[in-house]
């Protein structure tokens, strides 16, 4: 549907949920990236390559981000073996985050894994850890699976403040 996305900061941002506070969760449309999670056998989303990336190098292209997204979002990196909400034991707070194996697998709830909303015949990565070495990614076929320590896309996930006019 066309009217679920957004152009922000010359980027095309597919909206993904609208949260209880007003704020409007989008993830970019397709990976702008690909580099490693972390070291070797550490899922840890805080402190990671990915993490730095996203909240530095990648922060700084947001137009006037200050004003226009939620910089102290939640995200919920908790670890899980299944791709099942889980309560967030895990919190992360930061600007920008990544989307969790729970919030693809419902994208595809009510389809199949190459018909639901968020693929994208892309691998990326997830914010959800699988184990002590690994985390969750979704491959080209759209299936969320674990991986060490590979390269993958990254998808940015940002919330727009309750109240932005998003035309």
């Amino acid at each position: 549907n066309i009217n679920n996305y957004v152009w922000y900061s010359g980027k095309l941002w597919r909206i993904i949920a609208l949260n209880n506070d007003g704020s409007v969760k989008v993830m970019t449309d397709d990976p702008i990236t690909i580099i490693n999670y972390n070291v070797a056998n550490n899922p840890n989303f805080e402190g990671s390559y990915v993490y730095q990336w996203l909240n530095e190098d990648f922060l700084d292209t947001l137009y006037n981000y200050q004003d226009i997204i939620v910089v102290d979002s939640v995200w919920n990196a908790t670890m899980t073996s299944t791709n099942t909400k889980v309560e967030n034991t895990t919190p992360v707070t930061a600007p920008v985050g990544l989307i969790t194996a729970y919030e693809y697998t419902q994208s595809y709830s009510k389809a199949t894994t190459t018909t639901g909303y968020l693929y994208s015949k892309s691998r990326f990565f997830t914010i959800t850890p699988h184990s002590a070495q690994q985390v969750k990614y979704v491959n080209n076929g759209g299936m969320a699976y674990i991986v060490s320590n590979w390269a993958a896309g990254l998808s940015p996930v940002i919330n727009f403040r309750p109240g932005i006019l998003i035309a």
